[in-house]
């Protein structure tokens, strides 16, 4: 069933084509996702407690703006308080939102961060829009609809052979909660590096699977569950 926002064209520009229920949300995230370079810390952390507080200092403002406007367009949708994996039960519409997705390169002065928002129906991802400032580039994607890189549509790559193939992978997260998986991770990657061009790890995990979507890596590996922001990749693939 179809998503119902606000009335809203169906282009950005007369090349670039996404859906009505995709541009307010774009819009939201784009905007508020354009201020983020100017409050990056000037100063890397020295240890663990300044990460986080650097972190939060700067996510839960983030958070709190997205939440606000995203809830002008759809005031009835709820809002996921923690970042959930495929193993958890969500009813209804959720919003399940990274404000700063690749927190940890951001603080450290590197480009490989993102906004993510995603809209969840009864657990599986409808929409997703994922924007890169410094990149300049919005990935965005509706359940049954497509996918979009800058309103461009985006498409699997054609190869046929993974020994031309890049792959994107990530470091497995919470590994308290995951025992063994940074051991899965290293059994798991000899395997993969001896039959493609290359294993890259190239940011947020959303961030990569949607790039997986775009034919700019054409794979994706993974030895643990990452949570969170996962469903925009998702959506785009």
């Amino acid at each position: 069933m179809p998503l119902e926002f606000l009335p809203a064209p169906l282009k950005r520009n007369p090349e670039n084509v996404t859906t009505k229920n995709l541009l307010p949300v774009i819009e939201i995230v784009e905007k508020i996702g354009a201020g983020i370079p100017a409050q990056r810390p000037t100063t890397p952390p020295a240890n663990l407690d300044e990460l986080f507080a650097m972190f939060t200092a700067i996510d839960d403002p983030l958070a709190a703006r997205l939440r606000e406007q995203l809830a002008i367009i759809r005031p009835d949708t709820g809002w996921a308080e923690h970042e959930f994996g495929p193993g958890d039960r969500v009813d209804g519409d959720q919003w399940v939102v990274d404000a700063l997705d690749g927190a940890v390169q951001f603080i450290q002065g590197l480009p490989q961060w993102c906004v993510t928002v995603s809209l969840v129906r009864n657990g599986k991802p409808s929409l997703t829009v994922l924007y890169s400032p410094l990149l300049g580039q919005t990935y965005a994607a509706e359940l049954g609809q497509g996918a979009w890189l800058n309103g461009k549509p985006i498409r699997p790559s054609a190869k046929t052979s993974l020994d031309a193939a890049v792959v994107a992978t990530s470091q497995p997260p919470f590994i308290g909660e995951q025992p063994g998986a940074s051991a899965a991770a290293g059994r798991t990657l000899p395997g993969v590096l001896d039959r493609v061009a290359a294993v890259r790890n190239l940011g947020p995990t959303s961030w990569q699977v949607a790039d997986v979507a775009a034919v700019l890596p054409e794979r994706g590996e993974a030895s643990a569950r990452d949570v969170g922001p996962v469903p925009g990749g998702r959506a785009a693939v």
